[in-house]
Parts: C-alpha cells; structure tokens; sequence
C-alpha cells in the first residue's frame, strides 16, 4: 500500500496500488487545470510505501517518521517523489 501526501503535506489518501495513486494524482491535476487555466507549477506528490499489517509505530519500522511526519509537517521522511512534466502527465513516480 502507498500513503500520499500533496503540496500542503496533507494526506491525500492510502492506496493499494500505484496505478489508483497515479490516475487520483492526474485527476486532481486535471481538476486545478480546468479550475484555474493553466498548471500550477511543481505539485510536491510525495508518498510512501506502506504495510499496513506492520507495527509501523515501534522505532524500528522505517517509516515510523514518516508517518509521524504527517503531524509535524516535515516531508522529507517522504522520500518518493512523483515528477510532473509541463502538461501536468506523471512522468516518475
């Protein structure tokens, strides 16, 4: 499972499968184009690969920072980036 965060380090929505991540992440894109007219710039995506089945909380567990990151607003513990071309298409994630 993926945790994905936007530009305002919120959390956008845990997702089975990179795939849904990327058509939701185009989707909103898409949205803030046809709301304002033009793109906006660097979205920020970042997200997370997550086990939902581990104890993610204990010290150990890589992403333990991450997570508490989302409460602290402190992205760099999300270290997946999703990269955007010009036209607003996915082109790393």
């Amino acid at each position: 499972m993926y945790l994905l965060i936007n530009r305002h380090n919120n959390c956008v929505g845990i997702f089975s499968t990179i795939e849904k991540m990327k058509i939701v992440v185009e989707t909103l894109i898409l949205d803030e184009y046809k709301r304002i007219g033009h793109l906006g710039g660097d979205y920020h995506y970042r997200y997370i690969e997550l086990n939902p089945d581990e104890l993610w909380y204990c010290d150990e567990h890589p992403n333990v920072k991450a997570i508490f990151s989302l409460h602290t607003l402190h992205p760099e513990y999300f270290i997946n980036k999703i990269e955007i071309d010009k036209t607003g298409k996915i082109t790393k994630i």
